[in-house]
């Protein structure tokens, strides 16, 4: 029993970890792939506005 819990405890930490490291990959590739997209499209400003809302979004901020 008591091997029971210690197991269930390990893996739920593991699971946490696990996902956090997750979630923090996510993020990093999601603001590389916004960034890639806003350098691609500067060039076209109808394609820009849409870039902006994305990045709002996302979460992201526009630094004004």
């Amino acid at each position: 029993m008591m091997l029971n819990s210690l197991e269930s405890n390990t893996t739920y930490q593991s699971n946490v970890a696990r996902d956090e490291l997750v979630s923090v990959l996510t993020k990093e590739i999601e603001a590389k792939e916004l960034a890639k997209r806003a350098k691609n499209l500067q060039g076209n400003p109808l394609a820009l506005g849409r870039t902006y809302i994305r990045i709002l979004e996302a979460g992201g901020h526009l630094g004004c």
